[in-house]
């Protein structure tokens, strides 16, 4: 069987406008506007495969959109809060370090726990 690339009545010859050709996968049964005539049609799609693009990681956007600057690193060094859950980017971001390896507490955090300790030891006192 011949693939055609325009929708096309085999009893008249009658060429459908492509808005209103059956693109969707499927066989589908069609009746000529021009001859009144019914036909099938199914478009025949073919993988040709993935398109595959990696997302950088300082903005999000495909390399082909990226805006950052060439010679910086593809990936930051990032850890996430223990007490909120924030990723923290701790090449440029201030952060604590807690008791525990692998601990880090991004700057707000630090600094409310800090306050919420210094209250309970005056209140303790």
């Amino acid at each position: 069987m011949e693939l055609v690339k325009t929708q096309q009545c085999p009893n008249c010859g009658y060429i459908v406008d492509d808005a209103y050709a059956e693109w969707e996968e499927g066989e589908h049964e069609v009746e000529c506007d021009r001859c009144s005539s019914h036909y099938l049609v199914e478009p025949v799609y073919e993988f040709k495969g993935f398109k595959i693009q990696k997302l950088c990681a300082k903005c999000g956007e495909s390399e082909d959109v990226c805006c950052c600057e060439d010679g910086e690193d593809d990936e930051m060094n990032q850890e996430v809060c223990v007490m909120c859950g924030r990723v923290i980017d701790i090449d440029n971001e201030p952060y604590e370090t807690g008791e525990s390896l692998g601990e880090y507490w991004c700057i707000d955090c630090a600094i409310a726990y800090r306050l919420n300790e210094e209250i309970s030891n005056e209140t303790v006192q």
